[in-house]
């Protein structure tokens, strides 16, 4: 791809920081390239495997690469017990990418006290965007959802109004 050996992309992506694990990111063969607060920029190469019948990269292939660099650009503002949940996604494809290396970058737009809205996009190989995407993601916390509270009897708290 680019010259970097194995050890090398290992410690920049250890570098990068506390982001969330996910299986997708291994499935896919998703790369940090950096993050900041609120945005998150990556690569991907999907082989000939990830195509459809007209040679091109399967839409849902994009969308799960948008989906997972969007959320993670959103868990780089939240507290380690905070989790994000997909609740509405957008994409607009404005032209057919072919298999071999891929950006994305991710980033928040709004952060808000239950809802995150985040953006995204999706680079073709010569660097011109070839997917916007947009979602909003359910904000939710692990100590809110298992957190029993006095006057409860015993009950947990499921976090809802």
């Amino acid at each position: 791809m680019d010259g970097r050996n194995g050890v090398q992309e290992a410690r920049r992506d250890r570098e990068i920081g506390p982001l969330r694990p996910s299986p997708i990111r291994e499935t896919l063969g998703i790369r940090y390239l950096s993050v900041e607060p609120g945005c998150l920029t990556a690569e991907f190469e999907p082989g000939q495997e990830y195509t459809n019948a007209n040679g091109t990269v399967q839409g849902g292939i994009l969308c799960s690469f948008l989906d997972h660099i969007m959320g993670q650009s959103g868990y780089t503002l939240l507290s380690p017990d905070d989790r994000l949940s997909t609740v509405e996604i957008s994409l607009r494809f404005l032209e057919a990418v072919g298999a071999g290396l891929l950006g994305g970058r991710g980033r928040v737009v709004k952060k808000g006290q239950k809802v995150l809205f985040a953006e995204g996009e999706v680079f073709n190989a010569a660097g011109g965007v070839a997917v916007k995407g947009s979602t909003s993601l359910l904000i939710t916390s692990v100590k809110r959802r298992t957190a029993v509270e006095p006057g409860m009897g015993g009950r947990k708290n499921d976090g809802g109004n």
